[in-house]
């Protein structure tokens, strides 16, 4: 067992897989001598799944082993007006104790690195990612000019009593899956190992998508830090952080197996709690590991490690979960998630009336403040908004507005018509059938208020919704905004599920809902972005600065060099977003660029496509 297995984890390792993966020909062909006369297919947007050769032949009522490929790591990137290379790096928030830290620079297919680079500065952006500043060698820029290089941490397969690598999150499982499968016994199961775990789950979500009318029952396996306060080295997700992760997992088997493999997991996302939200059938797996992440979060630096013996003993265990899984399914006691066919139903909500009557209940504005701001309260919270910021001057123009302002009401005909027109150009543009993308959408709730501080939106917590603010809202733009708001409701589990960054996202995202909405109203880009005739000229003639500003926003470079006399530093610098107002010069530029690119995408056909290949 251990040369096959290890052999599998150092092929693998040969990929380099980071968040944002793209395929190229040495990475298909490591996969493809692995799996050997095993068939597969690699989904649109990256993912593996193991055991059939398209998607069409998948079969419901069957177990699918899951786990993720992607460790923390991005793509390097070159400055020539500075001269310097710089990497955002994905699945990390801490820069603690990077700055003199050396990672590898790597070319997809090759087991060893070009060379190392020194992190000479770093910044924090968010959450899910940070950037690393490095000085170029020539060695390595040599590369850069012939193709896609990454980085992450720099080390390779070590086995003596523990296994050690750069990826054991989640190479580890990965591997386990592919040597199980390769099993006789094993065979007739599904594999699926999914990209982007370490970021937005976009992998397990385009899964879903294209699996939407497939019963499976997932096990979702990955690792945890080891100095996590739970019984025991591996065991079962009961629950994580505040989501409960026991669902799925038959009564009978629960309440029989030993409590010392029940985790309750403190904190951290995986795709076992994914899978829980979004209703789908599975039972989530942990095994611990030392140095998690490399020990960045952890203030540390080294390659992460599990003991051989505390690993044997998991892949008994996990053994164990698929035969009894097994056989829980043949005797048909697991809960699946069942796809309704029904119907679409389209629930239109009218709070403006009521609004309009509490402000002009009021007396005076302290007869605002004692009852009527506490009454708009309670239908705001409903959503999660803030009330408006009145003031006794606005107070008083507001209901001045109302007491002779007619508002405007959404017609629910017009939206079923604008609804059938989406369903139809939607999946055309994206090669999905008409059914599969009715069942992404379900239902479609509408709420319609007045004063809030926007004319329209799409929310998704605590479900998918459309609110509108009936007064911010013109009659002849209703038809226009509607489309567009429609267009991100019926597309929001494409964009969750498709593999690029957040913000690559919403620019395709927005750029689609301009487009559609221009096309369906038969107006130009510039009319569905509401920009005046000057201010396009204006953005015309300054677009190449603006795609600089992008480009840097999403590749997180967010400093520039500086050279004094004597000393050499980095310096932050601000790059307007793409999408707020935080530039007097050219605001939101990112919608105003992303119908452009849009436009020229889709007109130039198989839109779908050159989506994948950004």
């Amino acid at each position: 067992m251990e040369r096959e297995y290890y052999s599998i984890i150092k092929e693998l390792s040969r990929i380099h897989i980071v968040p944002y993966h793209k395929w190229n020909n040495k990475a298909k062909k490591i996969i493809k001598d692995l799996l050997g006369d095993i068939p597969y297919f690699i989904t649109p947007n990256g993912s593996i799944f193991i055991g059939e050769e398209c998607e069409e032949n998948i079969k419901s009522n069957k177990i699918c082993l899951q786990a993720h490929l992607d460790h923390p790591g991005g793509r390097l990137y070159y400055s020539k007006q500075q001269n310097y290379m710089y990497c955002k790096f994905y699945g990390q928030s801490s820069c603690q104790k990077l700055i003199g830290r050396k990672f590898g620079a790597f070319t997809l297919g090759e087991s060893k690195s070009i060379n190392n680079l020194e992190v000479e500065h770093c910044n924090k952006n968010s959450n899910d990612y940070i950037t690393l500043f490095f000085k170029p060698n020539k060695e390595i820029m040599k590369e850069y000019e012939s193709g896609d290089l990454v980085i992450h941490y720099n080390s390779s397969l070590v086995v003596d009593e523990s296994i050690k690598n750069w990826n054991l999150d989640d190479i580890l499982n990965s591997a386990l899956i592919i040597y199980l499968l390769k099993d006789k016994k094993y065979r007739g199961h599904y594999g699926l190992l999914t990209i982007n775990e370490e970021v937005d789950h976009s992998g397990i979500y385009e899964f879903l998508n294209i699996t939407i009318d497939k019963n499976l029952y997932f096990i979702s396996m990955d690792t945890i830090y080891d100095e996590s306060n739970i019984n025991n080295d591996f065991g079962i997700r009961i629950k994580q952080g505040r989501v409960k992760l026991d669902k799925f997992i038959p009564n009978n088997f629960k309440n029989n197996i030993n409590e010392k493999y029940k985790g309750k997991i403190p904190f951290g996302e995986s795709e076992a709690i994914t899978l829980t939200k979004e209703n789908a059938s599975n039972i989530g797996l942990f095994v611990k590991i030392k140095n998690f992440h490399n020990g960045i979060p952890f203030k540390k630096f080294q390659e992460e490690e599990i003991h051989i013996e505390v690993f044997n003993e998991y892949i008994n265990f996990v053994k164990y979960i698929v035969d009894s899984m097994d056989m829980y399914l043949t005797l048909e006691r697991l809960k699946f998630f069942k796809v309704s066919k029904d119907k679409l139903k389209i629930n239109i909500r009218n709070y403006c009336n009521d609004i309009r009557d509490i402000i002009l209940e009021c007396r005076d504005y302290t007869d605002y403040l004692i009852k009527g701001a506490q009454n708009i309260s309670d239908i705001f919270s409903k959503y999660n908004l803030n009330i408006p910021n009145m003031n006794n001057h606005i107070f008083y123009n507001c209901k001045k507005n109302l007491e002779n302002k007619e508002i405007m009401e959404i017609d629910k005909m017009e939206v079923e018509e604008i609804v059938g027109y989406l369903l139809d150009n939607i999946s055309n543009l994206f090669d999905i059938e008409k059914d599969d993308l009715f069942n992404y959408i379900k239902d479609i709730d509408i709420s319609q208020i007045i004063l809030g501080n926007f004319n329209a939106c799409n929310i998704f917590h605590p479900r998918p919704m459309i609110i509108l603010s009936n007064d911010q809202i013109r009659g002849e733009d209703i038809e226009r905004v509607m489309t567009h708001e429609l267009t991100h409701y019926i597309t929001r589990n494409i964009w969750r599920g498709i593999n690029l960054p957040g913000i690559a996202k919403t620019y395709y995202d927005e750029g689609l809902a301009i487009y559609i909405s221009a096309k369906k109203c038969k107006l130009t880009i510039r009319e569905a972005l509401t920009l005046k005739e000057d201010e396009y000229v204006k953005y015309m003639g300054n677009i190449e600065k603006l795609r600089e500003w992008f480009l840097d926003y999403l590749r997180g470079n967010n400093v520039s060099f500086y050279k004094g006399n004597i000393h050499e530093y980095f310096i932050e610098k601000q790059v307007p977003h793409p999408f707020y107002a935080n530039t007097k010069e050219m605001p939101r530029y990112g919608y105003f660029l992303g119908a452009l690119e849009t436009k020229r995408m889709i007109e130039g056909g198989n839109y779908y496509e050159k989506l994948l290949c950004k």
